[in-house]
């Protein structure tokens, strides 16, 4: 049965997943982030370098634990790093139009 069914599954179709879509929006936003951090002098007015820096660390984790999709065991780290995740999304809905 498992057979037929990877059979069945190589003849398929192959469309883009959604999630495909997300990783290549996470590829392309890391990318920019990167970008910026090579260029700190580009900032928004209210922050220093440093603290620019800091902000795009948070929000590069952030995206890249969502391209890795891997999930851990611990529940405890599990809610840390959730917790760092959703800071570095609000960070990148604050900051969106500075990147």
């Amino acid at each position: 049965m498992k057979f037929l069914n990877k059979i069945k599954s190589f003849f398929a179709k192959k469309t883009i997943k959604e999630t495909d879509f997300n990783k290549e929006i996470c590829e392309k936003t890391i990318s920019r982030i990167k970008f910026r951090q090579s260029n700190l002098n580009d900032r928004p007015k209210n922050l220093t370098e440093e603290e620019w820096g800091k902000i795009l660390n948070q929000i590069l984790f952030a995206f890249s634990v969502k391209q890795q999709g891997i999930s851990l065991k611990s529940l405890a780290k599990r809610k840390m790093r959730k917790k760092k995740v959703v800071e570095g999304f609000r960070l990148f809905e604050v900051y969106l139009k500075d990147l």
